[in-house]
């Protein structure tokens, strides 16, 4: 006589906030003829539950939305409601159904003891009663869970390795005897690859290029996901949304910015633009309250820098930062995640950062500069900051003159430095440092530019970067460097050179003398941008006078072998150029105006006409603080310029800001490709 017997799968793999249905999970035999006519009953009997994976528990922690139904009778597919139990119970009916719903955010593994009995009797000559058991395990995986990532900000140009902080990527899958991988990382729509998986709660992945938005996903692949009966392929994916992940980033702007509301008082600001899936004429702010301007951001170790006139930092309390406020003296570092102060800063004001040879160059009108809280590490206006050693240091043989003026300005190409600012203390050493010097890293040597520039200050500086810039007399006993091929070109509030040659605003370095430019401007040139050969001029100026005639041109003009021309299309600015920016085949203007004006038509060269007083809806374009104009089809190969530049306004995105003036724009790219190896 064959007996009442059942068989199941003894082990259950389910998802976290999925529900399980298996109609033919039990298959039941209830024997000969004189036996199948009875009813059968499942009991489910708990023994243990593991949350974790690993602690046992002697309750089931709420990982069922409902109690479990214990000893009741399911004999209809219809699965009509005995004794206030439902079908999202958990519970199997007596034709082998499995129904069973995890408590929304639960998980864990679960074992029971399944029983079947029948109600026994012997009519046929049955037998009474009948008990079978058998162990039951339901595990309920979790999802991965991401609770970070940082960098938050990177590079449009990819590069960039960043660590996702979470949970679960991998050990409690091993905890259950089953292989695990990192199947993919995805940053937007596009993959983080490779991956390096270090622990359950971090995993690295290097980001690529031009990424269409900034929500994180890490799916994991186990074994145990195949077990589970469902209609689609089961995901163990965990995300991090857009606002908190990941975004790449094409410029840093930064200034200072007057509210909405009349009543509060203006602050600084540090914005990041040109997202990748968004229009490159946009950016917003960085949640960071600071007191005073930022005059000079950078982007060192894949981090951005900012420096200016604060000394305090508040964090906005919707952001994902560690604190609310920081006391950061002058300069700090933001990776879109964290804030943090770059030792214990200065003891004044930073007006320049600049990456040279492996570290930062920060330089301004300070003296004292602290790797350590109140312990002095360097001394003079002009230091370097090592991310790797998290110290300041002096740059080698550093003349008194620069060390004890201010530095206004930087540029760079390899192992040669040049930096303006205002400084004209004779050096005992060599000859009168005015307003700039020279700085070979290789020799570790300073020299003195001619005389220099007097009667001002220059306030920027830009070189035509395929030159060499290297001394071509090293041994010259003055330190003064004569017959550089490369031009230098300065702009600032100087009015002439160290030998009476009158450069008002701008000057050139060329042939071991400074030179005037064909032209002299009415006012103070604030920056300078070299594309191919063409040099871009902004400042806060009307006319160049050009001898045989005056040019009017408002705040930004463009010169070329010693020629001036305006921004083509009559383009000019209704207020001060404070900083230009060329990237992308675009050059972005930053400063204090809230126009930009320029049309397709041949500009009057001879009478002035205020760009402030244009109304003309055809020739002007309202603004805020920053307005950009492109090209398009430029390579280094077609390097001519086209007849008109069409401005179009680089838009705010954060509300309730009133006007605001750009000091620094600068492009967000890498420090270096990062390196994953797995």
């Amino acid at each position: 006589m064959m007996l009442l017997f059942f068989s199941l799968t003894p082990d259950v793999y389910m998802l976290e906030n999925t529900n399980v249905s298996i109609e033919s999970f039990v298959s039941v035999n209830k024997g000969s003829y004189d036996e199948n006519w009875q009813d059968v009953t499942f009991s489910l009997d708990f023994l243990s539950f593991r949350p974790d994976g690993y602690v046992v528990t002697g309750d089931m922690g709420g990982l069922f939305s409902s109690s479990l139904c214990l000893g009741n009778n399911y004999s209809s597919p219809t699965f009509t409601v005995y004794d206030n139990c439902t079908r999202n119970s958990f519970h199997i009916t007596a034709l082998g159904g499995l129904y069973l719903s995890p408590a929304p955010s639960r998980y864990g593994i679960a074992r029971f003891r399944v029983s079947l009995l029948d109600n026994g009797g012997s009519i046929l000559g049955g037998r009474e009663s009948y008990v079978q058991q058998s162990p039951l395990t339901i595990n309920v995986l979790p999802q991965p869970k991401i609770y970070s990532v940082a960098p938050r900000i990177g590079s449009f140009l990819g590069g960039v390795v960043i660590t996702i902080r979470g949970k679960f990527f991998g050990s409690f899958y091993r905890n259950i005897q089953h292989s695990f991988s990192i199947r993919s990382v995805f940053v937007g729509s596009s993959i983080c690859d490779p991956v390096l998986y270090t622990s359950d709660s971090e995993i690295h992945c290097l980001v690529a290029s031009n990424i269409t938005s900034g929500d994180i996903s890490v799916e994991i692949e186990t074994s145990a996901a195949k077990l589970i009966n469902s209609s689609s392929e089961p995901r163990l994916t965990g995300s991090l949304s857009t606002e908190n992940g990941f975004r790449q980033v094409v410029y840093v702007v930064a200034g200072m910015a007057n509210s909405d509301n009349p009543h509060e008082s203006a602050n600084g600001f540090l914005g990041i633009g040109g997202f990748a899936g968004d229009p490159q004429s946009t950016f917003e702010f960085c949640p960071i309250i600071l007191a005073r301007k930022v005059n000079a951001v950078a982007v060192y170790n894949n981090e951005i820098y900012a420096g200016g006139t604060f000394q305090d930092v508040a964090v906005q309390e919707f952001s994902n930062l560690s604190s609310s406020k920081f006391v950061v003296n002058y300069i700090f570092r933001y990776n879109g995640d964290k804030l943090q102060t770059v030792g214990s800063g200065t003891n004044g004001e930073v007006h320049i950062l600049l990456e040279f040879e492996g570290a930062l160059l920060v330089g301004g009108s300070f003296s004292e500069s602290y790797s350590n809280k109140g312990i002095k590490s360097s001394l003079g206006s002009l230091v370097l900051w090592n991310k790797s050693t998290e110290s300041f240091s002096s740059l080698p043989g550093i003349p008194s003159a620069i060390a004890n003026g201010i530095i206004l300005a930087a540029a760079s190409s390899g192992q040669i430095l040049f930096v303006g600012g205002r400084f004209n203390v004779p050096d005992t050493v060599s000859n009168s440092f005015h307003g700039v010097a020279k700085y070979d890293s290789i020799q570790k040597k300073w020299f003195a530019l001619g005389g220099g520039l007097k009667q001002g200050e220059v306030m920027s500086i830009v070189l035509q970067k395929s030159k060499d810039y290297r001394c071509s007399d090293a041994s010259d006993a003055k330190l003064d460097c004569l017959g550089d091929s490369g031009l230098v070109f300065a702009g600032g509030s100087f009015r002439m050179t160290g030998t009476f040659e009158e450069v008002t605003g701008v000057a050139k370095w060329e042939n071991g003398s400074w030179l005037g430019m064909g032209g002299v401007l009415n006012g103070i040139t604030y920056a300078l941008a070299y594309v191919e050969d063409w040099l871009f001029v902004g400042g806060n100026f009307s006319r160049i006078n050009l001898g045989y005639k005056t040019l009017y041109v408002e705040n930004i003009a463009m010169w070329k072998d010693n020629i001036w021309y305006p921004i083509p299309g009559g383009g000019s600015v209704s207020g001060s150029v404070f900083s230009l920016l060329y990237i992308q085949n675009c050059m972005y203007v930053g400063g204090s105006f809230g126009k930009v004006c320029g049309s397709n038509q041949e500009p009057d060269l001879v009478q002035n006409k205020s760009c402030d007083s244009e109304i003309d809806p055809a020739r002007h374009t309202l603004v805020n603080g920053v307005a950009r104009f492109c090209w398009q089809n430029r390579t280094r190969e077609n390097s001519s310029l086209p007849l008109f530049f069409a401005w179009e306004p680089v838009k705010l995105k954060t509300v309730g800001v009133g006007r605001i003036q750009v000091r620094t724009l600068a492009a967000f790219l890498p420090s270096s490709s990062g390196v994953l190896e797995t």
